[in-house]
C-alpha cells in the first residue's frame, strides 16, 4: 500500500485522505466532484479508496462477559453493553476482557469492502454485530485482535464523536514540476487556491526547555548538495511508546505503516508537509 514513493512515468501518487485534507481547506463537494475539480485544474486523480465503515454507525461497547465459544475451539463469545443494550456478540480474537471498551458495529452497517454486517448464527450461538480491529476500522493493517479503547471513550456514545471510522483516500498523480503538491499542505493549498475558500495551516507549539540543541554537533559534508540541515532535540520521550490513534489512522490512509511514536511522527510531519525528517537516536 506504500505509494508515496512511487514514481513512474506521469509523476508521483500522493495519497490524499479527505477528512485530513478538510483540516486545512474548506469545501463542498462530493467525491466526484472533488476528482473533476482536481483533474480539470491540477493533477489527474488516478483512483479513489474508501476505509472503514461506509454507512450505519459504530458505537463504543463495553465487554461485561467474554469467554470461550462452547461449539468451537477458535471462536469466544462476548456479552457487551452497548449503552443501554446488552448483546451477545460472537468473536474470532482473544484480547478483549471484562470491563474493556471496544468499537462495536452494528447490524446493517456496511463496510468499505461492501459487506453488510448483519445479525448472525455462529456455530450455534446468536452474534449482533462485530467488535472490529483496526485494520476493519481503517486505522492500520492489524487484524491480530480487537481494538481496544480507553476509559474515556462513553459506552453507547458513536465512535465517530472521537475519531472518523469511514475515509475517502484520493490517489492524485503529482507531475515532477509540482514538488510543492508532494503533502497535504501543498494539496490544500492548491484546492483553496481553486475554490477560492479559505486554507489554514496548523500552528505548530512546544516547550524549549532541557539540554540545548547546540550541545549535539552537525556537520554538512555536502554544502553543494545541501546547504542547509537543521536539528531540533527532544527529549523525555518514553521507548515503545505508540502515537495516538487519529495519527496512525492518518499514517496508514495515507499510504504508510504506524511503527512506534517517534518513527510515525516524523512520517506524519513529511506527509503534511512534503519535506522528509529523520529522527536520530542521541
Amino acid at each position: 500500500m506504500l505509494r508515496l514513493y512511487g514514481i513512474g512515468w506521469k509523476g508521483r501518487i500522493l495519497r490524499v485522505p479527505l477528512t485530513w485534507l478538510r483540516e486545512y481547506v474548506d469545501f463542498d463537494l462530493t467525491t466526484d466532484e472533488l476528482v473533476e475539480v482536481l483533474s480539470l485544474h491540477s493533477q489527474e486523480v488516478d483512483g479513489v479508496e474508501r476505509l472503514g465503515v461506509l454507512g450505519g454507525e459504530v458505537v463504543v461497547g463495553e465487554v461485561q462477559e467474554f469467554g470461550p465459544h462452547p461449539n468451537a475451539d477458535r471462536l469466544f463469545v462476548a456479552r457487551v453493553d452497548i449503552g443501554g443494550q446488552v448483546v451477545q456478540i460472537v468473536a474470532g480474537a482473544p484480547n478483549p476482557y471484562p470491563g474493556a471498551r471496544v468499537p462495536v458495529v452494528l447490524p446493517g452497517s456496511v463496510m468499505a469492502d461492501g459487506m453488510k454486517v448483519k445479525k448472525a448464527k455462529l456455530r450455534g450461538l446468536e452474534s449482533y454485530g462485530m467488535m472490529m480491529s483496526e485494520r476493519e476500522l481503517g486505522i492500520s493493517s492489524d487484524h491480530g485482535g480487537i481494538l481496544l479503547l480507553g476509559d474515556s471513550y462513553e459506552v453507547g456514545r458513536p465512535v465517530a464523536d472521537y475519531f472518523p471510522v469511514a475515509e475517502t483516500v484520493l490517489d492524485v498523480d503529482v507531475m515532477p514540476n509540482r514538488p510543492d503538491l508532494w503533502g497535504m499542505i501543498g494539496v490544500a493549498r492548491e484546492l483553496a487556491a481553486i475554490l477560492r475558500a479559505d486554507f489554514r495551516i496548523p500552528e505548530p507549539s512546544f516547550e524549549a526547555d532541557g539540554e540545548p540543541t547546540a550541545a549535539y554537533t552537525l556537520r554538512v559534508e555536502a554544502g553543494d548538495l545541501c546547504p542547509r540541515y537543521d536539528l531540533r532535540r527532544v527529549s523525555n520521550l518514553a521507548p515503545g511508546r505508540r502515537a495516538p490513534l487519529e495519527m496512525r489512522r492518518r499514517i496508514f490512509a495515507a499510504g504508510m505503516r504506524p511503527i512506534n511514536a517517534v518513527v510515525d511522527a516524523t512520517n506524519y510531519v513529511m506527509l503534511e508537509t512534503g519535506q522528509p525528517i529523520h529522527a536520530f537516536d542521541a
